[in-house]
């Protein structure tokens, strides 16, 4: 991409069904390329771990969230060089997921945010 155009295409990323769409992108396994991350209506995740613009392979963690969560963001939320899954849902519940290849480490924040009101 260049802005918000395409600027090139390598190839056939290939396919996702309709009950999947992209929830973010990042380095997820830190090799200093964008990583695209998927999460379908069940909230299953799946990683596409790109090379070049060319999927380097697939990657399906482990784990699954309830229908009450919402994966949020993708970012390097734990400051260790790889993305990680910010997940919301519940009664203002939150998770991290730490992903490392197909492991997950769910981590759960422990102090609550600081709400300012002006």
């Amino acid at each position: 991409m260049s802005g918000g155009q395409l600027a090139g295409f390598n190839g056939n990323l290939g396919h996702m069904g309709s009950e999947w769409h992209v929830a973010g992108a990042g380095d997820v396994n830190g090799d200093g390329t964008a990583d695209i991350v998927w999460v379908d209506n069940r909230n299953d995740v799946e990683i596409w771990q790109m090379r070049g613009g060319q999927i380097a392979q697939f990657v399906h963690p482990t784990g699954h969230q309830g229908a009450e969560w919402q994966l949020k963001g993708v970012a390097d939320f734990t400051a260790d060089g790889r993305a990680d899954l910010l997940w919301l849902g519940g009664v203002g519940g939150a998770q991290i997921w730490d992903v490392n290849g197909t492991q997950v480490t769910v981590l759960q924040p422990t102090t609550p945010p600081t709400v300012y009101n002006f």
